[in-house]
């Protein structure tokens, strides 16, 4: 049987020879779990803005059915709630260009089976092949690689928004209140070669951003030059460029502790995926704090990403969630990831607790509970 307090001791002796010390011993009574720009408190006197709508603006919203639902004031003044925070997706303008191109090529012929029908499997193959250029790992529980999502949206005529398109909708969105953006993929963001463009527009722009990542080029001395920034040779001069930016906090992968585990969870050496992953983010940890993204002065800029949880980490997502805290940085866990591809995760979950011995001995040890029961218990 697994010795899971053998575990725990593993992964708590791994966190400590991190040596990143505590800052919080005793919380303040001010001590809140978030991330800058992740979520905001609507009080009664800032949940709404006032807006200035032009004719065609008002127009628009008549033609949608969605004018009645805005507040008016006088003119063309409405009172409309705040927006607040957006999830985006980016890539290299290239990268972007090869997957809008997609729809036109099936449009020509391609990617079609016998009778005409639409060979899927061929389209997300070629897809997830595009997918590779914009990401270092081969997760698999990614939400993009191989998955219907992109490739149905590009059928139906949608395209991924290059940089300057993307930036004059948030242009706009700041006229109804727009504070953050969270950086979800595609891929990963060090892949675009004029990141520092884009943050240095969002800074301009007084847009917090948040950076989904699992820090590959933060914590290799070759994938960080790979990325083709000027003046940047080494990770460290990646992480401390980056800690310029006031307005950029970094979320980063952190399922595990437990290198075995963690490598597994990353798709290590799958498909020239990264290798030796757990080693290269427990050094982005360290050179994070090192910058002070976990600077209580500074705010929240730091959190450690614990998605998903499954059965084999959730026990460990417990021991990291106490030594993060007290060290100002934020552990998001999302034990139901109910989207993307986690829309199958609870079947996958309980699907453990049917075939795995090990999973079944440590939350059913008589053997006689459903799977469904063993999933609540856990």
């Amino acid at each position: 049987m697994y010795d899971y307090q053998f575990k725990e001791r593993r992964v708590f002796k791994r966190l400590m020879d991190l040596e990143i010390p505590e800052i919080y011993q005793v919380f303040p009574k001010d001590f809140h779990v978030d991330v800058n720009g992740w979520s905001f408190v609507d009080y009664e006197d800032t949940k709404y803005i006032n807006v200035q709508l032009t004719d065609s603006e008002v127009a628009e919203l008549k033609e949608c059915g969605l004018l009645d639902k805005v507040c008016h004031i006088f003119g063309n003044v409405y009172k409309v709630k705040r927006l607040r925070t957006l999830d985006i997706e980016l890539a290299s303008d290239n990268a972007i260009d090869a997957i809008n191109t997609l729809k036109k090529r099936f449009e020509q012929g391609e990617f079609r089976g016998q009778n005409d029908v639409i060979d899927m499997d061929a389209l997300k193959r070629e897809f997830a092949g595009m997918y590779r250029t914009t990401c270092t790992q081969r997760c698999p529980h990614c939400f993009n690689q191989e998955d219907d999502f992109y490739v149905r949206k590009i059928l139906d005529g949608h395209k991924l928004l290059k940089w300057a398109d993307m930036k004059q909708i948030l242009s706009e969105a700041k006229k109804i209140g727009l504070e953050s953006v969270k950086f979800l993929g595609i891929g990963e963001i060090f892949k675009i070669p004029d990141l520092f463009g884009i943050l240095d527009d969002l800074r301009q722009m007084d847009i917090k951003i948040g950076i989904f990542t699992k820090g590959t080029a933060l914590g290799d001395d070759k994938i960080a030059k790979d990325c083709g920034y000027d003046g940047i040779e080494t990770a460290e001069e990646l992480v401390r460029r980056l800690s310029e930016y006031d307005n950029v906090s970094i979320l980063l992968g952190g399922n595990s502790f437990v290198p075995e585990i963690q490598d597994r969870m990353v798709g290590c050496g799958k498909d020239g995926g990264i290798t030796s992953y757990t080693e290269k983010r427990d050094y982005v940890l360290k050179l994070l704090v090192k910058y002070g993204f976990n600077d209580p002065a500074k705010g929240k800029r730091l959190a450690l990403v614990a998605a998903p949880v499954t059965p084999e980490v959730s026990d460990e997502t417990v021991v990291m969630y106490e030594w993060a805290m007290h060290r100002n940085i934020t552990v998001i866990t999302i034990p139901t990831m109910v989207s993307g591809k986690g829309t199958d995760e609870l079947e996958w979950l309980l699907g453990q607790f049917e075939t795995n011995k090990e999973l079944i001995s440590r939350y059913d040890e008589s053997n006689i509970m459903t799977r469904e029961e063993r999933y609540v218990k856990c």
